[in-house]
């Protein structure tokens, strides 16, 4: 889903702020949590894999319900 909401195809139908930036109504702490773990994921020296990011206590079930609704 997340690939999906990125790849073009869909610009048009993502949900902006006044400054034009793409709106996603989750978490942003678990945003931010998904987002810097793909950014590290994507610079990853395979002989040292990047470890699993960390979650919050208490945020560990709505964090699996993201990854499951952006098909990460």
């Amino acid at each position: 889903m997340l690939s999906y909401m990125f790849s073009g195809r869909w610009e048009k139908s993502l949900i902006r702020d006044s400054s034009g930036r793409i709106f996603l109504d989750h978490d942003p702490q678990l945003i931010e949590i998904i987002l810097n773990h793909l950014r590290v994921k994507r610079i990853e020296d395979p002989s040292h894999p990047v470890q699993p990011p960390k979650i919050p206590e208490g945020k560990k079930d709505a964090f699996s319900t993201l990854l499951k609704y952006f098909e990460l």
